[in-house]
């Protein structure tokens, strides 16, 4: 009997598609710490419930939680 494991992290990859992000800027706004994540060996992985805490509360996210209006 196989038990099956949930996930509990995402690839940067995934992040990026559930944020509606291409994954190069995913990678950049993870450098400045504006997204949660993990570095394991070589890998950086999110944690799915930092990412939805992040966006249930977006006035956790470092800088701007709402994005600027061109004039």
């Amino acid at each position: 009997m196989k038990t099956e494991i949930e996930c509990r992290t995402y690839s940067v990859r995934e992040a990026a598609q559930v944020l509606g992000i291409g994954s190069s800027y995913a990678y950049l706004v993870i450098e400045r710490g504006e997204i949660p994540a993990l570095r394991i060996g070589g890998r950086i992985l999110v944690p799915k419930a930092a990412l939805d805490e992040m966006l249930e509360n977006p006035s956790m996210v470092r800088g701007r939680s709402t994005p600027r209006r061109k004039p």
